[in-house]
């Protein structure tokens, strides 16, 4: 029996071939480690991709609860701005029935003085003329207010039961 020469070539070739191709103990060992490695990895990123959701789950529950309140204050505050008479009604009432009074007294005192005397607003003493000694005669004149009184009075309609009044009074003196 005849082996071709090429048929030899072809055995050797797949002979070494598989002994390559067989892998070691040692690679063997070293590609579990890697493979165990890779196996840790991916379950720390898994629980930390379960922790985010929780996160995002409880968040989310909270937003929903919030949202909840928010409608449930909504719907009570426009159950009593229903109940509450409309603004341009009361605002126009308001302006038709306030009442404000002014009242009160003006009294202006002048005063001329050809001579001066001691104290301004009424003469205790007349000072010594003071052209007659060779100075400067200095005539005054004063106008004043004092004893004025001014005052206004602002009386509000009655609004819920609530009477709303005031005064403002001042006196010049």
């Amino acid at each position: 029996m005849r082996i071709a020469p090429h048929a030899v070539v072809a055995a050797v070739l797949l002979a070494s071939a598989a002994a390559l191709a067989q892998p070691t103990l040692e690679n063997l060992q070293q590609e579990n480690e890697a493979l165990r490695q890779q196996n840790a990895q991916m379950l720390d990123q898994m629980q930390q991709l379960q922790q985010r959701m929780e996160s995002f789950e409880t968040s989310l529950a909270e937003t929903r609860e919030a949202a909840a309140r928010q409608q449930d204050i909504r719907a009570v505050l426009e159950e009593l701005l229903a109940e509450q008479p409309p603004a341009k009604q009361w605002v126009s009432t308001l302006a038709s029935e306030t009442k404000l009074d002014i009242y009160g007294f003006i009294r202006a005192d002048a005063v001329y003085d050809s001579r001066r005397t001691a104290s301004g607003y009424f003469a205790l003493f007349v000072l010594p003329d003071a052209a007659a000694l060779g100075g400067d005669r200095r005539d005054e004149f004063s106008l004043t207010a004092r004893n004025t009184r001014l005052g206004f009075a602002l009386t509000l309609p009655e609004h819920d039961g609530i009477k709303v009044s005031g005064k403002l009074e001042t006196d010049f003196g």
